[in-house]
């Protein structure tokens, strides 16, 4: 200090007081002010940071001390860079190399995302088990940032929540249309109010995979892609192998990709009125929709916890993601990844989500104030990668339909699931309309029309006779089909209309036709 008082503008620089010797040398005000700031970011004397100007602006780190530690300084370095170095503002950013203890801080705008980020349509579906469906934030002095993708091997459930608006859909469709392109077998179970989100890939599903019209088709898309799961799951174990991906790789399952949208939408159930006798029609088919909401719920748990080792993936989208509106935490416990759409979400919606919200990176107030640039972003928490913020990748339907037809996939015309299935693996509370290899019959004529036996049709009456007149409805619609499809028949080969031989050959007919 004293040295330092006799020739103005000269600073001590190194400082050896075992050997009392002490140098000093004569420093740019910015360069001093820059010293001090990094100094105390790094809890060291001055003399022990060394500081120059930088060709093109900013400033060089000449040496730093020993006890830098990047975990411990370097958000305090970023934030010196930002707020104390003379010229600092938002997007400076530092650079430091650890091995030689020297750095730079490096002038910069604020990281941003471009309007609009278009899919890699050439190498669309290039792998079956990493997903890509946007851009990271890019790091400060870039424009371009890393790619945001899904590694499905690393946990086999996503769980995207976000309000309306904010880019759900977008999303969606490009984790699924990539999947298709890939050759998975693809699954969709949305509210039918809003599947034409999806009608786009509908003919390139899986059999029976379309369960988008009411709650028993998304009971039934669900349950057979279970059902093969567990067919998978029977094979591994008959080889003697745990996991799908421990079997040759031409010998390997297709994966399955499900999504479930507005998974709370459709798994939440309704308050029985109870003050309604039993079966006063409203309160039966609330029971009804109760008992295939429930179903959905049972078939989505089971499938994220029994069927990641067999090469079943599946996707739940929502608005909200509580307790109270059906996605629990003992099944968000379950999902590895989980995303938040939106580019402000409140922060009981981060805290809903993520399991550690404090980890997980806002948006930047600069991209939340940029116009176009805000639109499809979002925060991510995928299984095995640090948390970012991403924008997602964006294509129109008709793009990517003319990418999957350019490149060969075929259609499917058996998507929707059979009457057959739908009987066997949804059924109503009255079990009305099972079909079997047996004659078509209700259930009138086997239990005395629901009720005691020797009951008759007349004496039914409530959710009784509504379910009778339902199953009187669907058997002559049945027979009508047949019919139709026999008399077709016989013209086909030049006879005349004959009659069925029996009921019994009609219900072949009519499973046949299913």
């Amino acid at each position: 200090a004293s040295f330092a008082d006799q020739y103005p503008g000269y600073h001590m620089i190194r400082f050896d007081p075992y050997n009392k010797r002490a140098l000093l040398a004569k420093l740019p005000r910015e360069c001093v002010i820059t010293r001090d700031a990094i100094a105390e970011a790094l809890g060291v004397k001055p003399w022990d940071v060394e500081v120059a100007k930088r060709r093109g602006g900013g400033y060089q780190l000449l040496r730093l001390p020993n006890r830098y530690t990047p975990s411990k300084h370097d958000a305090k370095l970023a934030e010196a860079a930002v707020t104390k170095v003379p010229g600092g503002k938002p997007g400076w950013f530092v650079r430091i190399d650890g091995q030689s203890l020297t750095g730079e801080i490096i002038p910069a705008e604020l990281p941003s995302f471009p309007p609009l980020i278009t899919p890699d349509m050439d190498h669309l579906g290039a792998n079956k088990d990493v997903t890509p469906f946007g851009m990271k934030l890019p790091q400060p002095g870039s424009d371009q940032g890393e790619i945001a993708q899904v590694d499905w091997n690393a946990s086999n459930a996503m769980l995207l929540a976000g309000l309306p608006g904010s880019g759900k859909s977008v999303t969606l469709n490009a984790l699924l249309a990539s999947q298709i392109a890939a050759g998975c077998e693809c699954v969709v179970v949305d509210d039918p109010a809003k599947s034409v989100d999806f009608l786009w890939a509908k003919p390139y599903l899986r059999n029976g995979g379309w369960g988008c019209d009411s709650d028993r088709h998304a009971v039934t898309a669900l349950a057979l892609a279970y059902e093969e799961g567990q067919r998978r799951a029977k094979i591994l174990a008959d080889r003697g192998v745990v996991n799908w991906l421990d079997l040759p790789e031409d010998e390997r399952f297709t994966p399955i990709f499900i999504i479930v949208d507005e998974y709370t939408a459709i798994t939440m159930t309704e308050k029985e009125p109870t003050s309604l006798p039993k079966d006063h029609p409203l309160r039966v088919e609330i029971a009804e929709a109760n008992l295939q909401r429930v179903a959905i719920g049972r078939y989505v748990s089971k499938i994220i916890a029994e069927e990641r080792f067999v090469g079943v993936r599946i996707v739940l989208s929502t608005q909200v993601t509580n307790a109270a509106t059906g996605v629990a935490p003992s099944l968000r416990s379950k999902i590895g990844h989980k995303v938040l759409q939106g580019s402000n979400p409140s922060q009981s919606a981060r805290q809903q989500i993520f399991s550690d919200e404090k980890s997980v990176p806002n948006v930047p107030e600069n991209v939340q104030a940029s116009g176009r640039a805000a639109k499809g972003v979002g925060a991510a928490d995928l299984e095995g990668v640090a948390p970012y913020v991403y924008k997602s990748q964006f294509a129109s339907t008709a793009d990517y339909l003319e990418r999957l037809k350019a490149m060969g996939v075929k259609s499917n015309p058996n998507v929707e699931p059979s009457l057959r299935d739908v009987s066997r693996l949804a059924p109503t509370l009255a079990g009305d309309d099972v079909i079997d290899d047996g004659p078509i019959e209700s259930r009138l004529s086997s239990e005395g029309g629901f009720g005691d036996a020797g009951g008759h049709v007349d004496e039914l009456k409530g959710a009784a006779k509504a379910n009778h007149d339902r199953a009187v409805q669907m058997a002559r619609a049945k027979v009508d089909r047949v019919k139709f499809a026999h008399n077709q028949e016989q013209k086909a080969r030049g006879a005349e209309d004959a009659p069925l031989r029996s009921l019994d050959e009609a219900a072949r007919m009519l499973a046949d036709m299913d």
